[in-house]
């Protein structure tokens, strides 16, 4: 919409009553002037005499109008920007918190912080300043898993430059675990400008790697361009014989 959309009395209607001033703006300024997006549920409060209603309502209108003109210009992406600029310095909405425990056991109970401010950091009071762990430049691999005990909690293993041994982390279960070792990837590889995940993936239950193809000398390879696979090698593929343009059906066992 155009800069000047709302100075027109149809539209502001439009957003007044039809979608409702109340996705906006906290019910205690609505509650306060004569606009619709009072909350039926409620009891009547104490109104204002018309006259200092009307005088807020039409302030309130001119607010609106003003803001508006000054966002109106704005594509999708710069007011997403705007609006995270604007909700920064009321909440932190790129922090995030884990209970969790450091180490192999839940012996120091913890909430993981992680963040760009923070890094990788963990607080033992809602009060306290966060102790740092770990830069997301220093990590080198990240891995989860179960843990051994029977409770099948999860464990996040960071290979850290410059430390003796892994920081080890262990997660309430494997999904949180996972969780946490997600985001982080996610601000190592941001940071590094890497592509390629830190992550070294579990390998599930039941899986197993494909065998390497093998390697032909120079020699085998003038005059045939396959070569079939024998059964002892490999019982995963059917025999392959490419050296003519035909294709051949593969036997049956």
């Amino acid at each position: 919409m155009r800069g000047n959309a709302l100075e027109k009395k149809s539209n502001y209607e439009v957003l007044e009553k039809d979608v409702g001033l109340k996705r906006f703006f906290p019910r205690s300024l609505l509650d306060s002037v004569k606009l619709s997006g009072h909350w039926p549920s409620e009891a009547p409060r104490r109104r204002e005499p018309p006259e200092a209603e009307e005088r807020q309502a039409k302030t309130l209108r001119k607010l609106i109008q003003q803001t508006f003109r000054q966002f109106a210009n704005l594509n999708r992406e710069e007011s997403i920007l705007k609006f995270f600029e604007i909700l920064s310095p009321v909440y932190r909405f790129d922090k995030e918190c884990f209970k969790c425990a450091l180490g192999s056991s839940w012996i120091i109970s913890v909430e993981l912080a992680i963040g760009p401010e923070e890094g990788i950091s963990y607080l033992t009071d809602k009060g306290c300043s966060p102790t740092h762990l770990a830069d997301f430049n220093q990590v080198q691999t990240i891995q989860y898993s179960n843990s051994d005990d029977k409770d099948r909690k999860g464990m996040l293993q960071l290979k850290v430059a410059g430390a003796p041994e892994p920081l080890t982390v262990t997660a309430p279960s494997l999904t949180i675990a996972e969780n946490m070792a997600d985001l982080i990837d996610g601000y190592c590889r941001l940071v590094n400008g890497a592509t390629q995940s830190f992550i070294i993936r579990p390998q599930k239950e039941g899986e197993r790697a494909l065998p390497s193809i093998p390697k032909l000398a120079n020699s085998d390879k003038q005059g045939v361009r396959t070569h079939a696979v024998s059964v002892s090698e490999t019982d995963d593929y059917a025999e392959i014989i490419d050296e003519e343009d035909t294709y051949t059906m593969p036997s049956s066992k």
